[in-house]
């Protein structure tokens, strides 16, 4: 599997003054692999990484970050952390209020999950930002909801699966297995 990372988007959570290309060299030879460095339309260098099945850790921004923290002071390249995400965004910015409450009604069938509410105007467009970050990661720009989902899943690694908020009866989620010939609706009006 390969991904693409822009070197931009790398530099909003590392500092390093090495080009890109040295970057690259270093990495391929104590991490992934960088396949390609291309250059986007705006000058950007984005990377063509090859993520082995043993590494999905390294499968976004942020874990290519945490190897280049690991890898380059081994090149005698200077790197430090200028956001390290999985520390600066743990808490909450709501503390305790909660506008979505989550029964996980199947005990042993989730570990850990994490929510957030957000209200999103449908009528407005995805910042720019994102939509050349996306671009440059392979991903069209679609809506906002779902450019949000991309980016998260790009810059963390983890998907994200979205939920319309108005839908929810109650602003319950509930967590739990099929039911017996249970069936559901997907988003393209298949039913399962």
């Amino acid at each position: 599997m390969n991904i693409l990372i822009p070197y931009s988007e790398l530099k909003k959570h590392i500092s390093t003054s090495i080009p890109a290309s040295e970057f690259a060299r270093c990495l391929t030879l104590s991490g992934p692999s960088v396949e390609h460095v291309v250059r986007s339309k705006d000058g950007d260098e984005v990377f063509d990484i090859e993520i082995t099945s043993n590494r999905i850790d390294t499968a976004s921004v942020v874990g290519i970050a945490q190897e280049a923290m690991a890898i380059l002071p081994r090149f005698n390249h200077e790197v430090s952390w200028i956001k390290n995400i999985m520390h600066d965004y743990a808490k909450s910015q709501l503390g305790e209020q909660s506008l979505l409450n989550i029964e996980i009604a199947d005990e042993g069938i989730v570990n850990r999950l994490i929510a957030v509410v957000c209200d999103i105007d449908a009528t407005k467009t995805t910042p720019t930002e994102i939509k050349s970050t996306l671009e440059k990661a392979g991903m069209r720009s679609i809506n906002p909801a779902v450019d949000i989902s991309n980016y998260i899943r790009l810059v963390l690694g983890q998907p994200v699966h979205m939920f319309d908020y108005d839908t929810i009866p109650g602003g319950a989620m509930v967590i739990r297995l099929s039911k017996k010939d249970e069936k559901i609706q997907v988003l393209d009006g298949k039913h399962y």
